[in-house]
């Protein structure tokens, strides 16, 4: 009599039990599963260069050939052959108000997005400053497209991406120095790019 009893009691347990691990493998099977429509989601929103890089001799493998060197100290920038990175040639700019630029022949489209990538890397410090940047000389607001300040001792590469609300000609790649500053530039790209989902 009391075994009997015993089982009537075993059996629901076992069943909420078993009900239970069945909810959760559901609940995990799901979780995955929406887990990679999300990621599939994030990819498809995910900027995709394309196109040419708009700069002549990004990479300074033509030693100074496209760029023009100013500095008001002298001869403040040179090619520095082997700081690249992984030992290609590089610019030096080590002075201040020292500056490397390259005009562009392309225009900028407009109602476009581009990115302006470029290795770089500060060689020493002392309350100098230093930045690369694009910029237009087509009138209106800000010249300056997009520009960053060059932080970190070892070479970074930085992207920064920039919207044009019209089409933007006399287009300048460059990098500056102020003050007691040197810095190792390398590798610099500037591409249009495009949203998967705005393909068109």
């Amino acid at each position: 009599m009391g075994s009997s009893v015993d089982d009537r009691g075993v059996s629901p347990v076992i069943g909420t039990i078993l009900m239970v691990a069945i909810v959760v493998v559901i609940a995990a099977t799901v979780g995955v599963t929406m887990l990679g429509l999300s990621d599939s989601a994030r990819d498809l929103t995910a900027p995709v260069t394309y196109g040419d890089n708009l700069i002549e001799n990004p990479a300074f493998e033509e030693g100074d050939a496209n760029w023009q060197f100013v500095g008001e100290s002298g001869n403040g920038v040179r090619i520095a052959d082997g700081d690249g990175v992984g030992g290609s040639d590089a610019i030096r700019l080590q002075n201040d108000k020292d500056y490397v630029g390259q005009d562009l022949d392309s225009v900028l489209l407009s109602d476009a997005e581009y990115r302006l990538c470029a290795q770089s890397r500060l060689e020493s410090q002392n309350g100098g400053r230093a930045w690369i940047g694009v910029q237009h000389d087509t009138g209106g607001g800000d010249i300056h497209l997009t520009s960053w300040e060059v932080t970190r001792t070892e070479y970074q590469n930085t992207c920064n991406y920039f919207e044009t609300d019209r089409e933007f000609d006399n287009i300048s790649v460059w990098a500056y120095t102020e003050g007691d500053v040197s810095v190792l530039a390398d590798e610099f790209v500037l591409q249009r790019t495009q949203f998967l989902t705005e393909a068109r």
